[in-house]
C-alpha cells in the first residue's frame, strides 16, 4: 500500500498551526513571562530555540513527508506566529493593563525596558533626557518597567 501524500494535510493544516501557535504566544506571555523574570533564562531560552528549530524542521519534513525548504517555511511560519502573539501580548499588556500603565512617559518607553539603552545609542546625557521628560510630563515619569520619582 503506497503512502499517501500529505502535502495537502501540510498546507491545509498550516493556518490553524499558525493560529494555535500565535494563541500559545499570548499565553506564554499571560502565563510565563508575567510571572518570571526572563533576563535570568534568556541565555537558555535562546540556546533551546537554537537547538529547536533545526529539530523542527527535521521532524515537520519526516512527518509531512515535505522537502527540508517546504518545512523550513512551515516552521519560520509558526514560529512567526508564536512570537507575533507574544508580542501583542506583551503590547497590549504593557499600555492598558501594566500596573504602572496610569504614570505619563513616552509610548516607546513603556514598551521596552530598552528606552534607556535607546537614549545612551543616540549619545544623549541621560539625566537631561530624565529633566526634559519631567518637564514635558510632570513628576512622575514612566521609563520601560520603572518610574522615575521627581526629578532633583
Amino acid at each position: 500500500m503506497a503512502m499517501p501524500n500529505l502535502d495537502i494535510l501540510a498546507d491545509a493544516g498550516l493556518p490553524r498551526m499558525a493560529a494555535t501557535s500565535a494563541g500559545l504566544g499570548i499565553l506564554t506571555h499571560l502565563v510565563v513571562i508575567r510571572n518570571l523574570e526572563v533576563e535570568k533564562h534568556l541565555r537558555f531560552a535562546l540556546t533551546a530555540i537554537a537547538l529547536l528549530i533545526p529539530l523542527s524542521i527535521q521532524q515537520y519534513s519526516a512527518f509531512y513527508h515535505v522537502s527540508l525548504w517546504t518545512a523550513s517555511a512551515s516552521v519560520a511560519t509558526i514560529l512567526g506566529s508564536f512570537v507575533s502573539g507574544l508580542g501583542i501580548s506583551v503590547v497590549v499588556y504593557r499600555l492598558f493593563f501594566h500596573p504602572l500603565g496610569r504614570f505619563p512617559g513616552p509610548v516607546l518607553a513603556r514598551l521596552t525596558k530598552l528606552y534607556g539603552t535607546w537614549l545612551a545609542g543616540k549619545e544623549s546625557m541621560y539625566h537631561k533626557e530624565l529633566k526634559a521628560m519631567h518637564d514635558k510630563y510632570g513628576d512622575f515619569v514612566r521609563t520601560g518597567a520603572f518610574l522615575l520619582l521627581p526629578f532633583t
